[in-house]
Order: C-alpha cells, then structure tokens, then sequence
C-alpha cells in the first residue's frame, strides 16, 4: 500500500513538475496544519463507521471498527472502487460481520458523504463561470438521486436480497445479515459527516493559505471549490481518488474566481492532494501501531 501511495504521488506530480519545482511556498507550516486537519478528518470518517457498524448491530468494536475502516480505505488508490470494497467486507468479515451488512454500511457511508460535499459544493458551484455545464448538471442530478437513496435504500435493499436469494440460497444464508437503520440513525450520521466536511474544508483553506493570499471572504468558497472537486472526482469512478479531475475542478475554480493564479492553482492542487495523502497514511500508521500494540498487551 505505502507503494501505491508513493507511485500515486509521482503520478500526480510528474505531469506540471517543471511549474512548480521552482515555486516558492509562502507559510510552510500551514502545510503540515494541513496535513493534521485532514488526518482529523480521516479519523472522524472512522468513528462514523465504527458508528453505522454500531447501528446495524454488528458485533464488532469500535477498536476493530476503526482498525478495519483505516485498513481498507488505503486500498482505494488501486483504480476501481471495488477494491476498497472487497478489502473493506474481507476485513469486517474476519469479525463476524456478514459480507453484504459491510457493503450496505460502504453504500450507505459513501453515499452520506458525497451527498454532503455536494451540498458543499453549492457554495461555489454557480459562481464559476468556467465550470463545464456537465459537472452543473451532475450534481444538480446528483443531489436529489442521493437524498431519495439515503433516507429510501431499504426499498433497493430488499431487492437485492430476494435476487441473491433467489440465485445464491447459501450465500443469503451465510453472508445476509440483517441491514436496517432508523432515520434518525441516517440523520445523526449526515451530521457526523458534516463534522468530517468541516475538517476537510480547513485543510483545503490552509493549503491555499500556505501558497497564497486569501481573505476571509474567500474560505467559504474555497470550502466550496473543494467539495465539488471531491465529489466530481468521486463519481468518476475509473480513476483511483478521482485524479486528475479532481486537480482540474480546483484549477478551474480557483483561477476562475481569481483566488489563484494558474500556477498558485496547480500548487495548490497538488499541495491538496500531497498533504491529504501525508495525513491519511500517518493517521493509518498511527492506528495500525497502536492497534498491534493493544493486541499483543
């Protein structure tokens, strides 16, 4: 995994090197406050799955919870959502948690987090002149499918398991545990999102911050600019961490709401996504360590 991670910055810094290898950042501390806010936020995500498992009655810690969710989650740089997927029920299931009662707890988390950074990105999205008229209608479609899904998804739920029931009778029996919450439940787990959305937009502000100078007025937008980066390179799906289009949406914004020139906006893109990748992998060495070390007391 730490592999991945180190070919995925290369990756990423290979195509705009010689823009920015000359380029002198302003308040370097603020890049490694960065990185803390979004290790911050990472952790909040893992005490909300430990929270969705804890709902759907799973007998799983919150220890365990965290452990897997962290474990898991660094498996998404591998192109293909199915990755993170796969790794996240193999996880769960070697503590009892039936296979389709961790995909449901993906889906659900997945979609509560992306209905809200959409909802973010309303701050921004109809200021940007530049902004393709596709990724307008994407999440103007984006909003409504994912609130129906939300506060609706027993009625696909219930679907899908008289299919596989149909088809697969012994995988129902052994990998069909019971998916129901409460919309309370779906409610208490968009505000947790909410909580880890706020730590996310600190970053994004602090790595901006770092490169260039911004005023108050501008970190609602930037709050703005980095949810609909997140969520456009979310939903597409082909690419491992939405790259290259999250990156694109930034620049885009950033220039076009003359918070950034293009080069400010290509270092702060990168910044972004470096010190995001530097938070989540110390927060995923903290947890592993400390987690081997309570293991073996």
């Amino acid at each position: 995994m730490y592999a991945l991670v180190g070919v995925f910055v290369f990756l990423t810094l290979r195509e705009n090197f010689q823009q920015v290898k000359h380029y002198h950042i302003l308040r370097p501390a603020l890049l490694v406050a960065a990185a803390v806010a979004f290790a911050a936020q990472f952790a909040v995500n893992s005490v909300v799955w430990a929270k969705l498992m804890e709902y759907t009655g799973a007998k799983i810690s919150l220890c365990d919870s965290v452990y897997v969710y962290v474990s898991s989650f660094i498996v998404r740089y591998i192109p293909g959502n199915v990755w993170a997927i796969a790794a996240r029920a193999t996880y769960n299931k070697s503590f009892g948690v039936k296979v389709l009662v961790s995909i449901w707890g993906w889906v659900i988390e997945n979609i509560s987090f992306l209905l809200v950074g959409l909802v973010f990105s309303l701050f921004t999205l109809f200021y940007v002149a530049g902004i393709p008229q596709g990724v307008v209608w994407i999440v103007a479609v984006a909003i409504p499918v994912s609130t129906v899904f939300l506060f609706r998804y027993e009625l696909l739920e219930r679907l899908v398991r008289i299919l596989v029931k149909k088809r697969f009778p012994e995988v129902v029996a052994q990998e069909c545990g019971e998916f129901s919450l409460s919309l309370d439940k779906r409610a208490v787990l968009l505000i947790m999102y909410v909580v880890a959305w706020l730590f996310f937009s600190v970053q994004f502000v602090l790595v901006a911050a770092a490169m260039t100078a911004i005023s108050i007025g501008d970190v609602v937008q930037l709050a703005g600019i980095n949810a609909l980066a997140w969520s456009i390179g979310y939903i597409s799906l082909v690419t491992p961490s939405g790259t290259g289009v999250r990156e694109g949406i930034m620049m885009i914004s950033l220039t076009a709401l003359g918070i950034a020139g293009d080069i400010d906006a290509i270092a702060i893109a990168l910044a972004a996504r470096l010190t995001s990748i530097i938070g989540e992998v110390a927060y995923f060495g903290v947890v592993r360590l400390i987690y081997a070390i309570t293991k073996k007391t």
